[in-house]
């Protein structure tokens, strides 16, 4: 009984030195190291949102397209991804939505680039019952004219019926 007594006493010394010396030494407002890694934190997030790089779109910001299809009903990954692109459009009024409509070579030169414009509206439709202000969306086509793949094979046709999504700043 009386090594229990000894070790709770030696327990409770031992986690008030260690409290005392953290909040002095390492966690300490005067402490150089502390103010270097709460200024680095705080530093990093607000450049960022002062001056937003564009980078090149990533994957997830194609969306691709069954064969003369126009219809949009995004799978939930990429609705959370829509969502949150939502939301970072929102908060930076600087930025608006490019959605850029595609299609393969199948058809004619008119019929595609009708079919890439519906594209973009499905896409932007979608943004819009997000509750996206239609004054930050912008849509346009290309049509067949810009090809990501070869439109010679069936894997490179589907690979051009897209939409992008660019942030523009």
């Amino acid at each position: 009984m009386r090594s229990l007594i000894i070790g709770i006493l030696l327990f409770l010394v031992w986690s008030s030195l260690s409290t005392w010396y953290y909040a002095t030494r390492i966690y300490s407002p005067d402490n150089e190291l502390s103010q270097e890694l709460v200024i680095g934190q705080i530093a990093e997030p607000v450049a960022s949102a002062i001056k937003p790089e564009s980078p090149s779109p990533p994957e997830a910001t194609r969306i691709y397209f069954a064969f003369d299809r126009s219809d949009f009903i995004p799978d939930e990954k990429l609705a959370a991804f829509l969502n949150e692109s939502k939301i970072y459009l929102q908060s930076d009024t600087a930025s608006c939505l490019l959605i850029t409509g595609h299609a393969d070579s199948k058809g004619t030169e008119k019929y595609n680039l009708e079919l890439g414009m519906k594209r973009a509206n499905s896409v932007k439709g979608y943004f819009l019952t997000m509750g996206l202000a239609n004054s930050c969306i912008k849509t346009l086509s290309k049509g067949e004219s810009e090809p990501m793949a070869d439109n010679s094979t069936e894997e490179g046709r589907a690979k051009n019926r897209r939409a992008i999504l660019e942030i523009q700043y």
